[in-house]
């Protein structure tokens, strides 16, 4: 379980990674995933290089997994990633979609 101070913590830097742009470098699905995350198997995981040079790792949403493609433009989101039993605290972070 999360406490609610870690995700507050973890939320104060998700701002200033909102809507970066990027390319994919590598993917994969996910089809054993973790207790949390159990609920949304299956899911496909990109690792992204940034247009600043930073590279992060997210989930990929709102599309088909047959239309990732090594070297396709995306972009960081805003998106719930887990719900905790603990006061019904809702964590947000970032994962990917198409670029606009």
């Amino acid at each position: 379980m999360i406490s609610p101070v870690k995700i507050w913590r973890r939320q104060k830097n998700v701002r200033s990674l909102l809507n970066k742009k990027g390319v994919v470098l590598s993917w994969t699905v996910i089809y054993a995933p973790p207790n949390d995350f159990k609920k949304c198997a299956p899911y496909s995981v990109l690792l992204v290089q940034l247009d600043d040079g930073e590279k992060l790792v997210g989930q990929y949403v709102e599309t088909q997994q047959e239309e990732i493609k090594i070297g396709m433009r995306v972009r960081t989101i805003l998106r719930k990633t887990r719900i905790t039993n603990h006061e019904d605290v809702i964590s947000y972070g970032i994962k990917f979609t198409n670029e606009l």
